[in-house]
């Protein structure tokens, strides 16, 4: 897909990763590729709210629908449903929070008690 082809020479010209990051990385953007894919269930090209719910969980970022629901909102500017550019950006979004999330649970227990100033701060390293 030219998306995927697009997003690779992005990645190799900013980050310039050697070859067995460049691997993951194709790897990963194909796997986001299928999910998109396999949740556009009306092949519009675009996903609604349970779409991007079907297709976050193929590619194994499990999140509740009003989750989902609230990341539509923010990245569904036309109202028409995200595109695969923006499905990327959702993943990102999603990957960047369970880090920090996971940093801050080094026992894995899945809760974290934080202040409202370490909320802010993850907050602040999210934007």
């Amino acid at each position: 897909c030219v998306c995927v082809c697009v997003c690779l020479c992005l990645c190799l010209w900013y980050f310039q990763p050697d070859f067995y990051e460049y691997a993951a990385l194709h790897k990963f953007l194909s796997t986001l590729q299928t999910a998109f894919f396999a949740g556009d269930r009306d092949r519009s090209g675009r996903l609604d709210a349970r779409e991007i719910h079907v297709a976050l969980g193929t590619a194994g970022l499990v999140v509740s629908l009003p989750v989902v629901q609230q990341l539509m909102l923010k990245y569904d500017k036309g109202g028409y449903g995200i595109t695969f550019q923006e499905f990327l950006l959702v993943c990102a979004v999603i990957a960047q929070g369970r880090s920090l999330f996971q940093w801050r649970d080094p026992q894995k227990t899945g809760r974290i008690t934080i202040t409202l100033d370490q909320l802010l701060e993850l907050v602040a390293q999210m934007s």
